[in-house]
């Protein structure tokens, strides 16, 4: 922000009618302001006092002739009076109103509100400070420079208040992101890339879970399945995750239960194992080249993309982690009453967003919905925040809407509508209104919504298995039951 104050200067500037009685001597430069926000020189860095930069400073002699220092070089200037030590220096085709403040010191007016403050000095300086300039702006660039600069300045006073909090983060999701993160947080149990579908599927006994491949065909307005390929048997297989020729996920062996990474090189299907074994793995999701993912106890763990170069990121009980930015991470502390936080994991800044058991964050646009339970038990209910407004105080980072109404703690947000279990959906303008028959023995729950399919379960609510999967035409309503394998 210190370049924009000071790029205006050689500007040629309109005369004001200002100036008076100004004591003679070396004025030097000593604060650079626009608007309410003002910058001193001494705080400004090494690398914006420099060679061809700018340098104000103003050397006025007792004839009220003077100098004014611009980049190096010095300016004969004349110093025109007015009345109430008010006036303007004149320098070329250049008029600077120029003031005597009630402290002593004087301002120079550059354009606007842009204002240098300088400082009587007893002596010549023999080290003035000197302001980095960038290249002279085009008037249409002016005026987009102004806001910006105005907007860091209202970003820096709120970072005053909460430093390196999430004022400076800044969230949008597209409907193909709000639909990604709703898959993860049903534990991505598919991965769809045109007509060709990666996910489980069980044997004929209904009860043992392959990774299967298929094409989904459209046979009118009915989904069909075709090419049947099983890639993984005898696994639950969830979290899948495309990154570059590779489906991650992580793998449960159902027959000694323990939990790996693996990956699916999606040109060969050739299935590979990958990093460690460990008793409890979940929520993988790849960030700056490497795979993020719950272990043990459920710690945050990074390890490197062939699964190697293990490290702990976060060392305490989290849940439902996902990266809404490159840096932030939003995700359920189990430690603070299973309330979602946000954390930097740049800078280790971590703050809390709600007040009560929340679950299945999911983002849409810059709207964070998610379900939430008060402390004494009961209910789930649907809770939204704004991430695009942030408050100054309390103890809460943001304002939490809440509907009033009970519903499941799953759901799954698909163009603009929110799906809950059990068939239950409504519009997002119609959030509040969301109501389901939750907690009902048996549940029906989406794993997939598409423009022409669905993909949905029969669930025992109490232990999350799958008793049946269905294709689901979204058109003629007609479901299809998923082939077992044989």
């Amino acid at each position: 922000m210190n370049t924009i104050f000071v790029a205006l200067i050689l500007l040629v500037l309109p005369a004001f009618a200002f100036a008076q009685d100004f004591t003679e001597g070396y004025w030097v430069a000593t604060e650079v302001s626009c608007f309410d926000v003002s910058i001193p020189i001494e705080n400004m860095s090494s690398s914006d006092k420099k060679e061809n930069s700018l340098l104000i400073a103003l050397n006025i002699s007792y004839d009220k002739k003077c100098t004014l220092y611009l980049s190096n070089i010095e300016y004969p200037a004349v110093l025109q009076n007015g009345s109430e030590k008010s006036g303007y220096v004149s320098v070329e085709n250049c008029i600077f109103p120029l003031k005597m403040n009630k402290d002593g010191s004087l301002s120079l007016l550059l354009k606007d509100e842009f204002i240098v403050k300088l400082e009587k000095k007893e002596n010549e300086p023999k080290n003035l400070d000197y302001l980095k300039i960038e290249d002279i702006l085009v008037a249409e660039e002016r005026e987009e420079k102004l806001l910006k600069a105005k907007e860091e300045a209202e970003k820096a006073a709120l970072a005053a208040i909460k430093p390196a909090s999430v004022y400076g983060m800044e969230v949008s999701f597209d409907s193909y992101d709000t639909q990604k993160m709703s898959l993860y947080m049903d534990y991505g149990r598919y991965y769809f890339e045109n007509n060709t579908m990666i996910g489980m599927a069980y044997d004929k006994s209904g009860f043992l879970p392959n990774l299967v491949k298929c094409e989904i065909i459209m046979d009118g307005e009915t989904p069909r399945q075709d090419a049947f390929t099983v890639l993984d048997r005898h696994v639950n297989a969830n979290f899948l995750t495309k990154y570059k020729g590779y489906l991650y996920y992580i793998r449960v062996d159902r027959d000694n239960g323990m939990s790996s990474l693996a990956r699916i090189d999606l040109k060969t299907d050739r299935v590979a194992l990958i990093g460690r074994d460990m008793r409890e793995m979940a929520y993988l999701q790849i960030y700056d080249d490497r795979i993020w993912y719950t272990g043990d106890e459920h710690r945050l763990y990074s390890c490197s993309l062939d699964g190697m170069e293990n490290r702990l990121e976060l060392d305490k009980a989290v849940y439902d982690p996902y990266f809404l930015t490159e840096d932030w991470l939003i995700y359920q502390d189990e430690e603070d009453s299973e309330t979602l936080h946000i954390r930097c994991m740049q800078d280790g800044t971590d703050l809390k967003l709600t007040d009560s058991r929340s679950f299945n964050p999911v983002v849409d646009g810059t709207i964070l919905f998610f379900t939430s339970i008060p402390d004494d038990g009961g209910k789930a209910y649907l809770s939204r925040i704004d991430l695009s407004k942030p408050i100054k105080d309390g103890d809460m980072c943001y304002q939490i809407e809440k509907s009033t109404l009970p519903m499941s703690k799953s759901f799954y947000i698909f163009n603009s509508v929110i799906y809950g279990e059990n068939n239950s959906s409504i519009s997002i303008d119609n959030w509040k209104k969301m109501k389901n028959n939750a907690w009902e023995l048996i549940e029906q729950r989406n794993f997939y919504i598409g423009k022409d399919f669905s993909v949905y379960g029969e669930m025992y609510s109490d232990h999350d298995t799958v008793s049946y999967l269905y294709l689901y035409s979204r058109d003629s309503e007609e479901k299809v039951l998923f082939r077992h394998v044989y």
